[in-house]
């Protein structure tokens, strides 16, 4: 079974680096770690693949899995909105949190049945 926690679960977790982070779920006993995308921290929806990529590796040479990517920004920006701007930056930021995910080489993530990137 693998342990993992939510990077909401440490203190200060938008404010730290990657490696920081890592190293504390380490040291913590856990196996993985589930970041979190939103409007400031490690990973945002502007975050580039290559920044993906590098928390993706520091979890790998820490001896962690990245299990999933967690997220809030659908609170402030449902997709059911009547506000069609609203919607619209809703779409573009799942889009872009399934780009973060590939990037980051998450074990799964599902967070619709259909292809997104036609959208």
């Amino acid at each position: 079974m693998l342990k993992a926690i939510n990077a909401w679960s440490l203190r200060r977790s938008e404010a730290r680096s990657a490696e920081s982070l890592l190293d504390e779920v380490r040291a913590h006993g856990f196996d993985g770690f589930e970041p979190t995308i939103g409007e400031q921290g490690l990973i945002t929806p502007e975050t580039c693949r290559a920044a993906c990529e590098a928390v993706a590796t520091a979890a790998r040479d820490a001896g962690l899995t990245l299990t999933s990517l967690a997220s809030g920004l659908g609170w402030r920006l449902p997709l059911t909105s009547d506000d069609e701007r609203v919607r619209t930056r809703a779409g573009q930021i799942i889009r872009r949190s399934l780009h973060a995910a590939a990037w980051l080489c998450l074990l799964y993530t599902s967070p619709s049945p259909r292809d997104l990137s036609t959208s």
